[in-house]
């Protein structure tokens, strides 16, 4: 099953930080995103938490009566989050659609549904469980990531068994009854750290270039975009 990357530690050894360095980042971009829609959760879960540095992040941003609840299937990822010393944080080893009790007023699903054999099921079971519901999906299908394989080796190294464009994910969303209340590109070929590719860094400066000209097009075309939705 794919999900013994997880429990295997295969996972971890590709990516020993479990990306924790591009967090805040996200972090920002959530905040930026709820903020503008005036979305005031009081209590926030992220299905898919990695090692927690998201929630950690959104923490220090949000008011101190938010509370915040991680769900991942990974004792690698859960013992990362252990060392996030925040009392308002709980972290659950364990399947969300399984383990999950309670509702919520915004769901978080960060490059998540990329990563699952079965997102349709995912999403309908999600899509009641909180009142927001806050995607982001990486954008892979592009003419570059086409004509040099990038694909296969993201599958790879990541493990993602779905791709999509813009549209697709946005259309996958509408169809499955969910409410777009806000979406937008984001850059994510600024993410050029020391456990980013060589190809990433070659091409960041012609992604931002053509970003500041056209979005959609840098993205259909260079790719480095993954798309943030806020839905209901």
């Amino acid at each position: 099953m794919t999900e013994n990357i997880y429990n295997s530690g295969t996972y971890l050894c590709n990516n020993p930080t479990w990306h924790t360095e591009d967090s805040s980042w996200k972090a920002a971009l959530i905040h930026k995103m709820i903020c503008i829609n005036n979305v005031n959760p009081k209590s926030v879960v992220e299905v898919g938490c990695g090692g927690g540095e998201i929630l950690s992040q959104l923490s220090q941003k949000m008011p101190a009566s938010t509370h915040f609840y991680g769900f991942d299937v990974s004792p690698d990822a859960i013992r990362l989050c252990e060392k996030i010393n925040v009392d308002r944080i709980k972290f659950v080893l364990g399947d969300f659609l399984i383990e999950n009790r309670d509702n919520y007023d915004l769901l978080l699903a960060i490059d998540v549904i990329e990563h699952l054999e079965d997102y349709h099921t995912f999403l309908r079971e999600v899509k009641d469980v909180a009142t927001y519901k806050l995607f982001h999906i990486p954008l892979e299908i592009n003419l570059l990531g086409v004509l040099f394989s990038q694909l296969s080796r993201s599958k790879k190294q990541v493990g993602h068994l779905h791709f999509f464009t813009k549209d697709l994910a946005l259309l996958l969303l509408c169809d499955l009854g969910y409410e777009i209340v806000d979406y937008r590109l984001t850059p994510g070929f600024e993410l050029t750290g020391k456990n980013h590719p060589l190809s990433s860094k070659i091409l960041k400066s012609p992604r931002k270039l053509a970003y500041l000209i056209s979005e959609d097009a840098t993205s259909n075309l260079l790719g480095g975009c993954s798309l943030m939705v806020l839905t209901k």
